[in-house]
């Protein structure tokens, strides 16, 4: 039940308590975040330093259905804030 509570998860007390390492904390983490960009890029830079330290070693958290699905939503919201370049406008006559 603890693990349900967003305060819970985000604070160190219970990793320190079950003793977890760092690729156990960032996949609840990252799945449970507040819904903002900042929030989201810090969850995606903790994760950029856990693959990093780990060199693709023991990752097997980050392998399953809701991190995927995470990490596809997260694609796609970046990609649908981009900015369209259109081939052929105006400003590419000058």
């Amino acid at each position: 039940a603890l693990l349900r509570i967003q305060g819970v998860i985000m604070t160190d007390h219970l990793w320190v308590f079950l003793d977890v390492d760092r690729a156990t904390v960032v996949v609840p983490r990252l799945l449970c975040r507040p819904p903002t960009p900042a929030a989201c890029a810090e969850g995606l830079h903790e994760l950029q330093k856990v693959v990093e330290q780990h060199n693709g070693e023991d990752l097997f958290r980050l392998c399953n259905v809701a991190v995927a699905i995470e990490l596809t939503g997260i694609a796609r919201s970046e990609a649908s804030e981009a900015i369209p370049v259109r081939v052929g406008s105006q400003q590419d006559a000058r």
